[in-house]
């Protein structure tokens, strides 16, 4: 994390990695006319590990991210996936919210009403990825709060599996114990 700025690093295959650096508004600018370079800059001075990283392929910009369908049924058309609305693209929840979303809607197909039984599966299936997103998108905006996520992280790591868990559907809430809620706010 930096002001205004999140890098996120993943396997790709063998020695690769992906890098992605996701912008807040107020430092889009510095892109202007120079992507990549600012994007290696930025991901050098966070990053100073990767100096000697090649770079393979180009680099690209998307955005923004937070996007949601007035409805996802209607008239029998219906929206799976990212085309339904999403709110995170680091953590996938486009692919695992959109697979069970396909599963709800071939559910939904057999209903008497397809498009309200689809629509009332659908805000199920999102509710806790827009609320994880939601919290995530807000502690990355203050640094404060940054250092305290990663305090948290450090002191209790296991919270963050169960957190991406909650957001991809495989469990509720109550995965996380009282005692996880309370390092997660006060970051001790």
């Amino acid at each position: 994390f930096a002001d205004g700025l999140e890098l996120y690093e993943g396997p790709v295959s063998g020695k690769q990695r992906m890098l992605a650096l996701l912008c807040y508004q107020q430092r889009m600018s510095e892109f202007r006319g120079r992507l990549a370079s600012a994007y290696r800059d930025i991901a050098l001075k966070m990053r100073p590990s990767l100096a000697n990283a090649a770079q393979i392929g180009e680099v690209g910009a998307v955005g923004p991210f937070a996007t949601r369908a007035r409805t996802v049924a209607n008239r029998g058309v219906f929206l799976v996936g990212d085309a339904a609305g999403f709110s995170d693209p680091i953590t996938a929840d486009g692919i695992a919210t959109g697979l069970r979303q396909a599963q709800a809607l071939a559910t939904a197909i057999e209903s008497a009403n397809p498009e309200r039984s689809y629509r009332l599966a659908h805000r199920a299936l999102t509710a806790n990825p827009r609320r994880i997103a939601g919290l995530f998108l807000r502690l990355s905006r203050t640094p404060a709060l940054v250092e305290r996520a990663l305090r948290t992280h450090e002191a209790a790591p296991q919270i963050l599996p169960k957190l991406l868990g909650i957001s991809f559907g495989y469990w509720g809430f109550s995965r996380i114990t009282a005692r996880e809620w309370i390092r997660i706010f006060s970051g001790h």
